[in-house]
């Protein structure tokens, strides 16, 4: 039996942030992204590699002004390591993907629909939790992390089997979870007053946020945190956090994207 052939989708600024972190702005910064791109591209010989970067805009702050409004400015260096990581692509053939108005992992879940579609297999390298949304059994894997190990290269997954084991969640239903819990790094606040514990219950015992609404009494959580949760479900805030934690599949690349590859 032939393996389908994947796609290894990069989310840039993970791995340009990671290497800041760990190396500071200059030569070794640089050289270790690429060093990185070079083993992924060495062990899981991709058909296709595409790395995504952040535009300038995003829809998610015209929506809401304070989406990622704790961040701190962007790290020295940043802006040098992205001119110099496009260059290597460029110098490498490899595609580079923006979209005024979206960000990264917009692109990502975009590109990864466009690769199912295309029976395709598909590795997002990413630490983001957003893109846990994107998995599929089989189909979709988010790569964590990788490195030369001391015998052999050292790859760490996580998967749709890795977020039932610990959630105890399905890909479909993470979008609903991050509404719930919120997400402190990209300044979501979710449910007031409910937190992971509850989240889970929630969508493992109604499975749906729709569903809750009108079976709450199956999700063994206290009286205060089902009313917490149907008054934010009634009040129009749910339909904001979810606006902010769903990533796009439709952000606007070239038509040659739709175009299937053949291995």
């Amino acid at each position: 039996m032939t393996t389908k052939p994947k796609w290894l989708i990069v989310d840039v600024s993970s791995w340009a942030y990671r290497d800041l972190h760990a190396a500071g702005p200059g030569e070794a910064c640089v050289r270790n992204f690429t060093r990185r791109l070079a083993l992924c591209r060495e062990e899981l010989r991709p058909s296709r590699i595409v790395l995504c970067f952040d535009a300038e805009g995003s829809f998610r702050k015209d929506l809401d002004s304070t989406y990622k409004a704790n961040r701190d400015e962007s790290p020295v260096g940043l802006d040098e390591l992205i001119e110099r990581i496009r260059k290597h692509a460029a110098d490498e053939e490899i595609d580079c993907v923006s979209a005024p108005g979206f960000e990264a992992d917009d692109c990502m879940a975009t590109l990864a629909g466009i690769a199912i579609d295309q029976g395709q297999r598909v590795v997002l390298a990413s630490r983001d939790k957003d893109l846990r949304q994107c998995l599929i059994g089989g189909g979709v894997n988010m790569l964590l992390d990788a490195q030369h190990g001391k015998h052999a290269a050292d790859f760490e997954y996580f998967t749709a089997a890795d977020l039932d084991e610990f959630y105890g969640l399905r890909p479909d239903q993470w979008i609903e979870y991050q509404m719930l819990v919120g997400d402190t790094s990209d300044n979501v606040p979710g449910c007031p007053g409910v937190g992971d514990k509850y989240a889970r219950e929630i969508l493992r015992k109604c499975s749906t946020l729709e569903r809750f609404v009108s079976r709450s009494f199956e999700a063994a959580i206290p009286a205060s945190k089902r009313y917490a949760v149907l008054r934010f479900l009634k009040n129009g805030d749910a339909e904001k956090m979810r606006r902010l934690v769903t990533l796009r599949h439709d952000a606007p690349l070239p038509g040659y994207w739709f175009e299937e590859v053949v291995a």
